[in-house]
């Protein structure tokens, strides 16, 4: 309902060539930065995710975004746990700042949403599992060149942070904070 909303409120602007809107999927590597209790349980992991939205104006562009992304968590292994399994899955939505210059956009976003984790592994021969829905804040900065027609490359660098709360489970009782370098490829529409 309220994207039904959304798309008729920048309707108008769209018709009047306003608007445009835009499609990525990214992919790159995510490393740990936060507290030294998530640097102790997460390594270096890779990530891929999809976003997409709409621009406004010319100089500078204000856009709002939406995305979706996974990371299947590079875990390490303690002492008392083996073959530990953990992934991320964030859903995000945000707003974009872009200030174009000719062919190349450069552009800082915030978003904010939800931060999924999930674990599965073996404590002393038995299984166990776990997950946390914690809060997502995800600031970053990027650029994108126009390649030819619609498509468009780019790279994008952002601090991902998760604050994870789980008073009953001190394993997902954190908060993240990553630094992704991530590899863009979009289109414009």
């Amino acid at each position: 309902m309220r994207v039904a909303l959304l798309a008729l409120a920048l309707a108008p602007a769209v018709a009047r060539g306003q608007a445009q809107g835009f499609a990525e999927s990214y992919l790159g590597a995510t490393l740990p930065l936060g507290e030294k209790k998530y640097d102790d349980l997460v390594e270096a992991s890779f990530k891929l995710g999809v976003r997409g939205g709409v621009w406004l104006g010319n100089m500078p562009r204000v856009g709002f975004e939406g995305s979706f992304d996974f990371s299947p968590l590079s875990a390490q292994a303690t002492s008392f746990v083996l073959n530990y399994d953990a992934k991320r899955i964030r859903f995000l939505g945000g707003i974009r700042l872009g200030f174009p210059f000719g062919r190349v956009l450069v552009y800082l976003r915030v978003a904010a949403g939800i931060d999924y984790v999930s674990y599965t592994g073996l404590f002393l021969g038995r299984r166990i599992s776990d997950s946390n829905t914690g809060v997502a804040f995800d600031p970053g900065v990027g650029v994108m060149v126009a390649v030819v027609g619609p498509l468009r490359l780019g790279a994008q660098l952002s601090f991902p942070i998760g604050i994870h709360h789980d008073a009953q489970n001190t394993v997902l009782d954190y908060t993240s904070t990553d630094l992704d370098m991530m590899f863009v490829i979009g289109a414009v529409f």
